[in-house]
């Protein structure tokens, strides 16, 4: 019975450890000589009670031009203990627009950095 009881906790572990985890950085880069930075902010939230924080942040702006062409994008996570997490939503390398989702975790507050590279 106690071996039963073993192999169950042994395979609940293994479920738990392969299980994906959210990123809290992002870091997707094709650097290229001349690159220059096209956007760079840092953006946080305190959380909210019994809720989480959200934020979408694009690039270029709404209603600007989308001149150039992406070639990083670094998103870091400022405080990773609290378990924001990070998506690029929309856009990609080589695209002219991103869209990042930053997320907290329930009751936590978010702090990221966000650097945008491209020519």
């Amino acid at each position: 019975m106690s071996r039963l009881v073993f192999v169950a906790l042994c395979c609940a572990l293994a479920v738990v450890i392969a299980k994906p985890q959210p990123k809290h950085d992002v870091t997707v880069c094709a650097s290229k000589p001349g690159d220059k930075v096209l956007s760079f902010l840092q953006v946080s939230d305190e959380g909210h009670y019994l809720g989480k924080s959200s934020l979408d942040v694009v690039y270029p702006p709404e209603g600007e031009p989308e001149n150039y062409v992406i070639n990083c994008i670094m998103v870091k996570d400022l405080k990773p203990d609290v378990g924001a997490t990070a998506t690029i939503t929309n856009g990609t390398l080589g695209s002219s627009r991103v869209s990042i989702h930053l997320e907290s975790s329930f009751t936590k507050g978010l702090s990221f950095s966000v650097k945008i590279m491209g020519q």
